[in-house]
């Protein structure tokens, strides 16, 4: 009996130092495996800085990771969708993880739209200014091994201020040089005029923003005038040039492929992103090729449906009729400028096979 008990007892030993044995191997493979991934942690930390020191030198962009950088980044910006395009930039810092919303001044809160899955980044690149690199794109995201462009809208549906082109170079005004000053002189002449009769001789805010009772005839005629020659020369160009158009003002390679991946929406009112979309061009070009005047815009139509438009540039002075009314103390009154920067809105359902998506 006491035989057993010792074989017994002498078996447990060997099975405790045998499981001993196991237990220190188990924990010297996990101290491996804990280390190959510190490691690879480690070696993806220098990859990431390399990749972002690699991007900060690609188009003479600036790569951007902190809100702060991401505000400072349209100091010298004036347009009217500039707050927009700054609270889209930095909800998706926040939920990419890079920023946190306790370092966003109050001014920029946004609510964060947690519909929304925004992938690994590595910061984003502020294109609103940057017409070279995608038109109609404002925010590039910046991934490990790509960069997508977005454009930004506030959201009023599926429309969108797509371009701003030249009446020189998109409708060939250039060919009415001399008749548009001739006309726009006259028109200049009789807005002054009409001013000091009803608002006063010495120039004043009212001078700037007219009530709506009482418009500028001046400005109405000389606009309906240009919108009506604009149109005439866009249908008067071959076919081949309206297509080349028609490319640059949808931001289109030469494959008619989108240099822009989609548009972002921003609600001004619930302060969040709405909704994201990607797009590629769904109409015929070649059925997309006439327009026609109505009042101050030039509406582009397809298949001769003349109702049917699917763009509509907006015939404008860049910065009214009278430049140089602001609110300082100095008033300089001067001839604006009616040709070098129009509005074109785009019915983007119309235009593009639209993809409403969840994940950037």
């Amino acid at each position: 009996m006491v035989n057993e008990i010792t074989q017994s007892l002498n078996v447990v030993k060997k099975n405790t130092s045998l499981l001993e044995e196991i237990v220190q191997k188990q924990q010297t493979i996990k101290n491996s495996v804990n280390n190959i991934f510190t490691s690879l942690n480690e070696l993806s930390r220098k990859l990431d800085r390399l990749l972002i020191s690699e991007k900060k030198e690609q188009n003479d962009l600036v790569l951007i990771t902190t809100a702060d950088d991401w505000i400072k980044s349209f100091i010298n910006n004036k347009n009217p969708g500039t707050p927009d395009e700054i609270k889209v930039g930095l909800s998706i810092l926040v939920m990419a993880g890079l920023e946190n919303m306790e370092n966003i001044d109050d001014k920029y809160l946004v609510k964060i739209n947690k519909e929304f899955f925004i992938q690994k980044i590595l910061g984003l690149y502020n294109i609103t200014q940057k017409d070279n690199i995608s038109g109609t794109a404002d925010i590039g995201i910046v991934y490990v091994d790509n960069v997508k462009y977005f454009s930004i809208s506030q959201w009023r549906g599926l429309s969108k201020c797509i371009c701003n082109p030249s009446g020189n170079y998109t409708y060939n005004m250039k060919k009415h040089k001399n008749d548009t000053e001739y006309r726009n002189k006259i028109a200049y002449k009789d807005a002054i005029e009409f001013r000091k009769k009803n608002y006063g001789d010495t120039p004043n805010k009212l001078w700037k923003r007219l009530p709506k009772k009482t418009p500028c005839r001046a400005t109405e005629k000389f606009i309906n005038q240009t919108a009506h020659i604009a149109s005439n020369e866009w249908n008067l160009l071959r076919d081949d040039k309206k297509i080349e158009m028609l490319k640059k003002i949808l931001d289109l390679d030469n494959k008619l492929k989108c240099n822009c991946s989609g548009i972002i929406y921003f609600n001004k009112k619930k302060n969040k992103i709405q909704c994201i979309y990607k797009w590629s061009l769904k109409i015929n070009l070649n059925k997309s090729l006439k327009c026609k005047n109505d009042g101050i815009y030039i509406k582009h139509y397809m298949d001769d449906d003349d109702k049917n438009w699917i763009i509509k540039t907006q015939v404008k002075y860049n910065n009214g009729i009278i430049e140089g009314l602001n609110d300082k103390l100095l008033w300089n009154p001067r001839m604006g400028k009616p040709i070098s920067s129009w509005n074109c809105v785009a019915k983007l359902e119309k235009i593009f096979n639209m993809k409403e998506i969840k994940s950037l």
